[in-house]
């Protein structure tokens, strides 16, 4: 792997491998190919080069034309009890077509990055469905495809006049103990809900819900950026959780509102709650001058 000297500017760095990269996340929607770059790396507070261990930083490790990244995901390896890393960016530059000439050498160098990597127990990676050379490198590697997660939008600023529901409420911290507990319920078997975490046949259904209900607690009484509205006709029975748009796409002019996460009670599904839940976030994120919306859709592949 390359050897670049400490007092290089690592964002520099990787803006040069992620630039042009055709697979760059929302490179669409930004006005150049520069400022998509430097957007996507903005999600990363901390670069460092190589020698992966488990803190905040972003670990970059580098050939010509190739790039990963791997960081330590730390709720994830508090709550499911392993030690969890995912790698992200994963970047091949190619020539096409392509063919086992020019994915050999990816793959070996992929392989010279796990070799060295001391500590994670479950390793993930994020690969766009459309590119599939670097699927064919992961494969390669001992990876297996665990899911796919479909990525919605919807221009909010198109909609129809949303009417306030008298239903829908902002999240207190004393609804935490009852949200908590129907969260880990909903989330922990792929029964009620199919997600990364209780389709992966390493992690017990008691880690994952409680990986959720921890996740949801902290979103109401922690996080800043995150919103939580709550459904509440005399019983708190559903949830959801919002996300303005992040300063590291605003910045160059992008602004996409998320739907992060979303849960009723199993005793009350079937009753139209997720539907008002979703329409009252659209609502609020309307409320905010957000023009776009976010959703995703997990698929499983087990």
């Amino acid at each position: 792997m390359q050897s670049i000297g400490q007092k290089e500017d690592l964002k520099a760095l990787a803006r040069d491998y992620v630039l042009g990269w055709e697979h760059l996340p929302y490179r669409s929607l930004y006005n150049n190919d520069l400022n998509a770059a430097y957007s996507y790396l903005g999600q990363f507070p901390q670069f460092e080069l190589g020698s992966y261990s488990p803190s905040g930083e972003l670990f970059l490790y580098t050939e010509p034309n190739m790039l990963v990244g791997v960081r330590y995901l730390t709720s994830e390896s508090n709550n499911l009890g392993f030690h969890c890393a995912r790698m992200e960016p994963v970047v091949f530059k190619h020539s096409s077509p392509y063919g086992v000439v020019e994915i050999e050498p990816a793959a070996r160098f992929l392989r010279g990055v796990l070799a060295s990597l001391e500590g994670p127990s479950h390793l993930s990676a994020i690969a766009d469905s459309s590119n599939i050379f670097t699927q064919h490198v992961l494969q390669s590697c001992g990876f297996h495809l665990a899911d796919t997660i479909g990525c919605y939008h919807i221009p909010i600023t198109k909609l129809p006049a949303l009417e306030i529901d008298p239903a829908i409420r902002e999240a207190r911290s004393d609804d935490v103990p009852h949200l908590s507990a129907f969260t880990a319920t909903c989330f922990s078997h792929h029964r009620l809900n199919i997600n990364r975490f209780n389709t992966e046949p390493l992690f017990s259904n008691d880690s994952v819900g409680k990986t959720y209900s921890s996740w949801l607690a902290k979103a109401i009484i922690e996080r800043a950026e995150d919103h939580v509205l709550v459904f509440d006709d005399g019983k708190v029975s559903g949830f959801l959780t919002l996300r303005l748009p992040p300063k590291h796409e605003t910045k160059f002019g992008v602004r996409i509102g998320r739907f992060i996460l979303a849960g009723v009670d199993p005793e009350r599904h079937g009753r139209g709650i997720y539907r008002r839940i979703i329409m009252a976030g659209l609502k609020w994120l309307r409320d905010q001058d957000v023009p776009i919306g976010e959703g995703k859709m997990h698929l499983s592949n087990y």
